[in-house]
């Protein structure tokens, strides 16, 4: 499975990374920007997300605020797998 690629633009943020499970322990790290998040392997389907937006850490963006570009592969035969299947997939229209 291909890997999950984060680019972080703009302001710092306080990234959180957890495990498989909400439940799992989690480590927090601060991103700058121009920073790179790759998530592969296991990691791929981890928990993560960001908790804090640090206004003013950045130039870049004119207004300020952060720009977050996510690159992840799709194919289309994952919808035809019933183990991948995402729930909005199961639903079927006759026309």
């Amino acid at each position: 499975m291909a890997p999950v690629v984060s680019i972080s633009l703009g302001d710092d943020a306080l990234f959180r990374l957890g495990g498989p499970s909400r439940k799992d322990a989690t480590q927090s790290f601060r991103l700058y920007s121009g920073d790179v998040v790759v998530l592969g392997g296991v990691a791929r389907r981890y928990f993560h997300g960001v908790d804090r937006i640090y206004s003013g850490t950045s130039d870049l963006v004119a207004e300020g605020g952060r720009i977050n570009l996510t690159l992840r592969r799709v194919r289309a035969l994952m919808l035809e797998r019933p183990s991948c299947r995402p729930p909005i997939a199961n639903v079927m229209i006759n026309n």
